[in-house]
């Protein structure tokens, strides 16, 4: 079934993916271009407790945010719009659990390009001149979570990205211009998604990397690839980060 403006569980589901939108791609932009430098050491006024009630609060908050705006809205979507079962729309969002021995090595192999061109970038960055750390959002989470909270957070989130950016929204732009423009459009929209408090590298390098992953969701034509690779390639950049501070210069 498709979308029909008179129905109005087809426009609550257009506003629900529509609040995604916004709060995932567009508000980061507006944060972008009104820039106001943030700082969390007010939380050193606080007693330990409190600072753990505040974390867990915060860790909880990330959570649910990106399981209800990330999976739930678009599930509603294919249940609302499409009238399938929930089954089918995860089949529809091309999570498909047969063959995960081949799963499982094309997200290796989806990690290695990832990490590649994260290298790549990272090289490029250094000969502009620029620091290395930009191209990264770690230091914002690292301010805000400990490693616990923040461990979970950066293997859990890809999971959810993947499900709106590459299960759902690469899939319905193609359906309407094509595969190759909505692997542009897509990696377009999750660079923008990835915009920091001043900082337009990570959206670069999430643009790229978005390419990566939405290459393979459609060369594969199956997105665990895409979330295997995803949550290694955060996963392993985590542990190369906590390593390089450790290291003393």
């Amino acid at each position: 079934m498709d979308f029909n403006i008179k129905k109005p569980k087809h426009i609550l589901a257009l506003f629900l993916i529509g609040i995604t939108f916004f709060l995932i791609v567009i508000y980061p932009i507006w944060i972008f271009f009104n820039f106001s430098e943030i700082s969390f050491d007010y939380l050193q006024q606080f007693s330990e407790p409190v600072k753990f009630l505040i974390e867990l609060f915060s860790f909880i908050f990330q959570l649910i945010f990106v399981i209800v705006l990330l999976i739930i809205f678009p599930i509603l979507w294919y249940l609302l719009v499409n009238n399938v079962g929930f089954k089918k729309s995860l089949y529809a969002m091309k999570i498909k659990l047969k063959n995960p021995f081949d799963s499982i090595i094309w997200g290796i192999i989806t990690f290695i390009l990832l990490f590649g061109f994260s290298m790549v970038l990272g090289i490029i960055i250094i000969i502009l001149g620029y620091n290395n750390q930009e191209v990264s959002n770690i230091p914002d989470l690292e301010s805000i979570f400990s490693l616990p909270f923040l461990f979970i957070i950066v293997a859990f989130q890809p999971i959810a990205e993947e499900i709106f950016f590459r299960g759902f929204l690469l899939q319905k732009i193609k359906s309407i211009v094509g595969k190759e423009s909505a692997i542009i459009f897509t990696s377009i929209f999750f660079g923008l998604a990835h915009l920091s408090y001043g900082n337009v590298y990570p959206a670069i390098s999430s643009m790229v990397l978005g390419f990566v992953l939405s290459y393979i969701v459609i060369k594969k034509d199956n997105l665990l690839p895409a979330i295997i690779g995803h949550s290694l390639y955060n996963v392993i950049t985590i542990i190369l980060y906590l390593m390089a501070k450790s290291i003393p210069f």
